[in-house]
């Protein structure tokens, strides 16, 4: 899914940000401004960083508020505004939920269908 590739690869690009932000990073680009992110990471050993549980879940952050911020778009233009309350709801979906989410809402004919989802979320939260 295409959606998905590229979540995925942004979330990539802001987890090895946040490394390159707050670490020795920072030199290495502007010394070697040629060098692909790729190249980067093989040169340093990054590659060990990815498996990482600190890693592993701040991609799994990042991917769940792509997530969201898409699944806000979509629905402002499918049903209209969403008020702050289940703007609120929402962001604090799982990432799972944001999946089933943005499936359904291509069903969505209101906002009374988004408050049913989200309702039937509440009564099984594990449920997606």
């Amino acid at each position: 899914m295409v959606i998905k590739r590229s979540a995925i690869a942004n979330t990539n690009l802001q987890a090895l940000g946040f490394y390159i932000k707050y670490g020795f990073g920072t030199i290495v680009v502007y010394k070697f401004p040629q060098l692909s992110r790729q190249e980067i990471a093989a040169m340093f050993g990054l590659s060990e960083l990815k498996q990482t549980r600190v890693y592993q879940e701040a991609l799994e952050e990042g991917r769940q508020r792509e997530g969201v911020a898409l699944v806000l778009r979509l629905l402002n233009r499918r049903v209209g505004v969403i008020s702050p309350e289940l703007q609120a709801q929402i962001e604090a979906l799982s990432l799972e939920q944001v999946e089933a989410l943005a499936e359904a809402l291509l069903d969505f004919s209101g906002v009374e269908d988004l408050v049913s989802w989200l309702d039937r979320q509440g009564e099984h939260p594990s449920m997606v």
